[in-house]
This record gives structure tokens, C-alpha cells and sequence, in this order.
């Protein structure tokens, strides 16, 4: 049964079965048994006496040859368009957040990859992934990438980036400040029961500092990202947005 995580074949091979002739005239075949099953030439000539045949970890057909007292791999040399099976999907990130964008194709190697942003090409952005490390309102748009070799080339699905904005004040007559913060949060009072969520309900550990006057917060190790600040003050609970953003 060949189904390798990689491999350079054409990937109408992917799922189907393989097998060989023991004597002459030395072939493999290659068998699909999703429907009537029918057997297919892969190819002849393979060796005298073979006794195995079998996928490898990088995705090629190997065979023991008794006759030859020898391993051998089968190459597939044609040369195949790239056929994308995993699309970039659309991704909805709350500004600052980290975004990440990835494609998959089966296809004689190697690919170019080229990625495009509202039909227009992004600068350097000629990998598998396409990453924004902070993302911000003028990321949001409609994303694809084209991936090519000397046998042609294919585009992807387009997959939307969404980001959402908070607006935030740097107000010192607030409740806390600033918003968006980057190392510290201050809150005008002190307060109790304090935590911070992220936009997927995680909680984060964040080093706390009280006096008299205000509530100092440690947000220094946390990623980029729209987080939940909740506290408890006078028997009231608060939950407030806020944006970490550097």
C-alpha cells in the first residue's frame, strides 16, 4: 500500500496498491481498489529474481533482487506539475496577533513558491509558509500563492486574514493604562482576584506589584495578541480588552 508522507511520484499513486512479477517479464503493477480493481503497468525491466517490493521513507519503491543479491529504488524521472493538497486557510487574528499561512503539493521537486496578497506579489515571500509577526488592519486582504516547477504551476484557494481592531486610550483618568500596553499594565486602584485571558480563554501567569495608590502588571513575556483583563474592585467584577502590542 503506498501512501508515504512525501515522495516525488504523481499523487494519482497515493492510495493505491503495488505488486510484482517474481519471474519474467520482471514488472510492477499498480492496483486501485477504490472501484473495479484493474491493474496498471508502473513499469518493466526491474530485475531478475525479485523476492520484495515496498515503500521507502523518502517516498520511492524499493525491491530485493535474489538474482542480483541487491537493493534497488525506483526512481520516477517524468517530470509532473505540482497539484496542491492542502490549500492556505482563511484566519480571523485580533490585531498584533501572529498569522501563518501554509500550502501543500505533491509534484516532481523542486517548487517555487511565490505568495500574493490581493492579486498583487509579496516581496520575499517565496516559501511553503507565509508568516506576519504582528499582524495589523492593512494585513488584512485576500491571500494565495502559485507554486511552480519546470512542468507548470498551480495556484491555491485564496484564503482571507481578517483583523480585528481594539481601540484602546492612553488615559491615566482610566481604570487601567496603557492600551495597547507593551511591558506593563497599570491599574488606577488596587485590586484583587486579577487575571489575564488570552482571545482563546487561556490563562496567563503575570507578575503582580500592589500599593496603596495602583496595581502594577508584568506583561513582559507575553506574546503579541488581544487578551481579557478581569479584577475584582469594591465587590465588582471587571472584565476589560486589552492589546499587547510592541
Amino acid at each position: 500500500f503506498f501512501n508515504p508522507q512525501v515522495t516525488t511520484y504523481p499523487a494519482t499513486y497515493v492510495g493505491k496498491y503495488f505488486f510484482q512479477d517474481f519471474c519474467s517479464p520482471h514488472w510492477i503493477y499498480s492496483l486501485d481498489l477504490s472501484g473495479t480493481p484493474t491493474p496498471t503497468l508502473f513499469g518493466n525491466n526491474v530485475g531478475n529474481s525479485s523476492v520484495a517490493i515496498t515503500a521507502g521513507p523518502d517516498g520511492n519503491l524499493y525491491y530485493l533482487s535474489r538474482g542480483a543479491g541487491a537493493l534497488y529504488k525506483v526512481v520516477y524521472t517524468a517530470t509532473n506539475p505540482p497539484v496542491i493538497t492542502e490549500h492556505p486557510q482563511a484566519v480571523t487574528v485580533s490585531e498584533g496577533a501572529v498569522v501563518s499561512f501554509s500550502v501543500s503539493a505533491s509534484g516532481t521537486q523542486p517548487f517555487s513558491y511565490q505568495w500574493i496578497k490581493d492579486d498583487v506579489a509579496i516581496d520575499l515571500a517565496n516559501a511553503n509558509t507565509y508568516s506576519i509577526s504582528s499582524a495589523q488592519p492593512s494585513d488584512a486582504g485576500l491571500y494565495r500563492v502559485r507554486v511552480s516547477n519546470n512542468a507548470g504551476e498551480v495556484y491555491s484557494n485564496t484564503a482571507q486574514l481578517t483583523v480585528e481592531t481594539v481601540v484602546g486610550v492612553e488615559d491615566r483618568n482610566s481604570d487601567f493604562y496603557p492600551n495597547p500596553a507593551k511591558d506593563w499594565i497599570y491599574l488606577s486602584h488596587p485590586v484583587v482576584a486579577v487575571e489575564l485571558r488570552d482571545y482563546v480563554g487561556r490563562s496567563s501567569y503575570i507578575p503582580i506589584e500592589q500599593s496603596n495608590q495602583q496595581t502594577r502588571l508584568d506583561v513582559q513575556h507575553l506574546a503579541n495578541g488581544l487578551y481579557f483583563l478581569s479584577y475584582e474592585l469594591q465587590g465588582i467584577r471587571y472584565v476589560k480588552k486589552v492589546l499587547i502590542s510592541r
